[in-house]
């Protein structure tokens, strides 16, 4: 089974629905420990919450087999509620316990979907790739693009 860690970074941190860009950053380490990076850029027209949704689900989009994922993410609420309240929401047709929708239920089917018999864990906040990777987006989509085709192409 290979590890997986998916770092995932946004331009714009305003929970008001806006176009925002992502950028996403994927290592996947084999047990011979050699470490492939994959990414990828994109934008979205949403609030915070479902351009993170968009963000995760487009890397995890990639994989073709079941993994051990760890995904950095600096939208807590996100995380959370993946390990507290998904699979609850999944078995109550996608309403809260009151039995109201919950918000954006495409972005977590979606989720729910792709994250089924994969191993994850979802870790809030600044990552090691942060930085770096606003500092990219800044630059715009070639900038981010070029980034990650160095990144790729690096072996460790």
């Amino acid at each position: 089974m290979w590890n997986v860690n998916i770092y995932v970074q946004q331009d714009n941190a305003d929970r008001k629905a806006a176009g925002r860009h992502y950028i996403y950053l994927m290592e996947c380490i084999p047990k011979s420990g050699k470490i492939h990076r994959r990414g990828g850029f994109g934008e979205h027209a949403g609030t915070y919450h479902q351009t993170s949704l968009a963000a995760v689900s487009k890397a995890l989009e990639r994989l073709n087999q079941s993994c051990e994922i760890q995904i950095y993410l600096d939208d807590g609420f996100i995380c959370s509620m993946f390990h507290s309240r998904l699979d609850e929401w999944a078995g109550n047709g996608w309403r809260t316990g009151k039995g109201e929708r919950i918000a954006n239920p495409e972005e977590w089917i979606t989720l729910w979907r792709l994250t089924k018999g994969q191993l994850v864990r979802m870790v809030p906040g600044k990552h090691k790739y942060s930085e770096i990777l606003l500092q990219k987006m800044q630059g715009g989509k070639e900038e981010c693009m070029k980034y990650l085709e160095i990144l790729t192409a690096q072996r460790n």
